[in-house]
């Protein structure tokens, strides 16, 4: 069974410390989801969300980036195919989820026409939330058998 390189257990803690600070993002965008804010303090509270997004955007581009031209899915790959399709779909996702908060990060610009409009921007963010968290996890799930398998396998 071919096993991952020592280079390659660090590169994945590396990329599971970035899913924490990921997450501390997802948190206080999610903070501001759940405080939704009075019609005459929108425009701050878009404002708000805008600069978390704005912030966490070029976090999740370089992140993804790291992920994909590393070489640890191709290697995760190799020592374990029965893991490539999760692999392969975990590497497709990124580009929907940048594309997702990229449209996400425009409509914050632009001021929901009414209170109906506001809730549809809410649930949005909140389904994108969810679906970056779900995403994290199941890369880390796959990180943390990667990591079991070989240093099992260096035992």
């Amino acid at each position: 069974m071919p096993e991952i390189r020592p280079q390659r257990i660090a590169q994945a803690q590396e990329i599971l410390d970035e899913h924490k600070r990921l997450h501390g993002y997802l948190e206080k965008i999610e903070a501001a989801l759940s405080a939704p804010p009075r019609p005459e303090a929108v425009g701050a509270w878009l404002a708000s969300l805008a600069s978390s997004l704005q912030e966490l955007l070029p976090l999740l581009r370089a992140h993804f980036a790291r992920e994909d031209e590393g070489g640890l899915f191709e290697e995760i790959e190799a020592a374990w195919p029965n893991a490539a399709r999760v692999c392969e779909r975990l590497r497709g996702e990124h580009e929907g989820l940048l594309a997702r908060f990229g449209r996400l990060r425009a409509e914050t610009e632009v001021a929901p026409a009414d209170e109906e409009a506001l809730q549809a921007l809410v649930a949005r963010a909140r389904s994108l939330s969810r679906d970056l968290t779900r995403h994290e996890e199941a890369e880390n799930e796959l990180l943390f058998r990667s990591l079991d398998d070989a240093v099992a396998a260096q035992d």
